[in-house]
């Protein structure tokens, strides 16, 4: 399982969503975190396929989730790797309005969840590269104003990107990118995840 949810405040038993990569960062190296700017001209455009996991506890409506996940477009996005945080962003979201389930583990049969499938065109580093088979790369909206451990306890949900949609030879632009779309494996990718 390559997400957990980890509590942060034990008085009121509130959890935090985490990422593997995000709970061994957090072990092991808080403070020392490298962030890793990308000048634009050295960005590419990639079409990909993922799931928006907002915050277990804080339990917002579906409508303020897709508010959560509109408002992220034109924003910087951190992705943790090691002890770094690369920087990328969204450029245009087509979110899939079905409802996804997951197991958790403890409940005998999956359940509902307000976590929302989505195809988004991002602008990201060439070397930021989604595996074919395996953990999906999270994402965050990225608030300045405070230190990656802080921002990344209280982020309202986050961007797992599960694959890339590599049909196409010549890369995908804000004219074609929609029409590039495959709804159905966007939504089998995004219910494969937990």
């Amino acid at each position: 399982m390559q997400y957990a949810k980890i509590i942060v405040d034990d008085a009121q038993k509130k959890g935090a969503l985490l990422d593997a990569a995000e709970i061994y960062m957090l072990n092991t190296a808080p403070s020392s975190i490298i962030e890793h700017h990308h000048d634009k001209t050295q960005c590419v455009s990639k079409l990909v396929y993922g799931r928006y996991m907002p915050q277990a506890d804080l339990e917002f409506p579906r409508s303020e989730v897709k508010r959560h996940i509109h408002n992220a477009i034109g924003q910087t996005l951190a992705h943790i790797r090691h002890d770094t945080a690369v920087y990328l962003g969204i450029e245009a979201i087509e979110l899939i309005d079905v409802t996804l389930t997951l197991n958790c583990g403890h409940c005998p049969t999956p359940h509902k969840t307000n976590d929302m499938p989505f195809a988004a065109l991002i602008a990201c580093p060439a070397q930021f590269e989604l595996n074919k088979r395996g953990f999906a790369k999270t994402a965050f909206v990225r608030w300045h104003e405070m230190d990656i451990p802080t921002n990344i306890l209280n982020r309202m949900g986050l961007f797992a990107f599960i694959c890339e949609e590599r049909r196409y030879h010549s890369p995908p632009t804000i004219d074609n990118w929609v029409s590039r779309i495959d709804y159905r494996r966007a939504t089998q990718r995004a219910q494969k995840l937990s």
